[in-house]
């Protein structure tokens, strides 16, 4: 950091540093030699390197952090954006009156503990911990601090999670109940359960995505809730990447009975279906996409009137568990699924490989007894 010094009057120095952690230029009044007021200077330099000006007391947690996620937010999903703000919230309230310069570990760890002691799970606070310690070592590549009080926190240890997969017969029901008053949540849960999308990717779905002759449906896009209010935004998957799932005869099946109702309400509303309109839609024309929180609310709905405890994403472990249960390589699952990687995939659906390994134990013991 460098700072400057002006003569104002013979005697009279103003001395004028950049303080990163207030975000602007402070100055100082020094009356001696130029030689004073350069030792003076470096001293000054110094205060605001350590952030001890006055100026740099006025930065708070809070105020870094809403920097911060404004710095950061043009590079997230919106979901992400959302998310995070709702967890920066939450950290203002415990950390945002301290200066960020005086932000411990200790009082970190403080924080975590009367999260836990309120009743929130080890692995929410984690992910309270995550923003933090990006936010910090954020704070540590801009020069505002010299270390990230995360780096010696301590969170919760975290229970590995075992995902929750419905059984057969429930996911088929809420597929049948759901048929007799919302079709298109009936479609809806059925391609999820076929093919391990994630909601929003389920209502980004085209028509145009549908490729017979390969037989093969994309998944290019996802439907996102905006950061605030309740409008939609089209992006990416949550990989980034367009991934193929391929379409056995059920699947067309599906999508045809769907197509052919999607065309009669398009025909009782005297409009066409649009060639590149979304297959899960209550829009005739098919060129508004389906809200994911919509989607959400109306299975929240139909699982209350069976009286089953189901969440939408648990489809998406069906999907998983059944295939991995059945013997389907977890590289193959994972790519259905979009995971980066088939570690993420065995990592989540561990359980799934019990009977894989019964069977495993089946076929050794076998070979034992017949080479006696």
């Amino acid at each position: 950091m460098r700072g400057s010094l002006q003569e104002r009057s013979p005697g009279t120095w103003y001395l004028r540093v950049y303080d990163r952690l207030a975000d602007k230029q402070v100055r100082r009044t020094f009356k001696g030699t130029k030689r004073q007021a350069e030792s003076e200077l470096a001293r000054f330099v110094a205060e605001a390197e350590a952030g001890n000006t006055p100026m740099s007391g006025t930065l708070t947690v809070a105020d870094y952090l809403d920097r911060w996620l404004g710095q950061v937010s043009a590079s997230l999903q919106p979901g992400t954006v959302q998310s995070h703000r709702g967890r920066v919230k939450r950290l203002k309230t415990e950390l945002g009156a301290i200066r960020l310069s005086k932000l411990t570990a200790h009082r970190v760890d403080q924080m975590y503990a009367k999260l836990l002691s309120g009743g929130m799970s080890p692995a929410t606070i984690k992910m309270h911990h995550a923003i933090l310690s990006a936010a910090l070592h954020q704070a540590v590549k801009w020069d505002l601090v010299p270390k990230a009080a995360t780096d010696n926190a301590t969170p919760p240890r975290v229970v590995r999670f075992r995902a929750s997969s419905p059984d057969v017969a429930t996911v088929r029901a809420l597929i049948a109940k759901a048929d007799e008053t919302h079709p298109v949540l009936s479609a809806t849960i059925m391609l999820a359960a076929l093919t391990g999308c994630r909601r929003g990717e389920l209502c980004g779905l085209r028509w145009s995505d549908i490729d017979r002759d390969r037989r093969v449906l994309r998944v290019c896009r996802a439907v996102k809730m905006a950061p605030t209010g309740n409008d939609v935004v089209i992006g990416p998957t949550k990989a980034h990447q367009e991934r193929p799932v391929s379409l056995d005869d059920v699947m067309l099946a599906v999508l045809d009975t769907h197509r052919t109702r999607a065309e009669g309400w398009a025909a009782d509303a005297h409009v066409e279906i649009d060639p590149d309109g979304y297959i899960l839609t209550l829009d005739p024309t098919g060129r508004t996409p389906t809200s994911p929180d919509v989607v959400t609310r109306a299975f929240v709905r139909l699982t209350a009137r069976l009286k089953v405890t189901c969440r939408f994403h648990d489809l998406r472990h069906f999907t998983a568990s059944q295939l991995i249960s059945a013997g389907v390589d977890p590289a193959v699952v994972g790519g259905r699924l979009g995971h980066a990687d088939a570690h993420t995939t065995l990592r989540i659906y561990s359980h799934a490989l019990a009977e894989r390994d019964r069977a495993a134990a089946e076929v050794l013991g076998s070979l034992m007894a017949s080479s006696e």
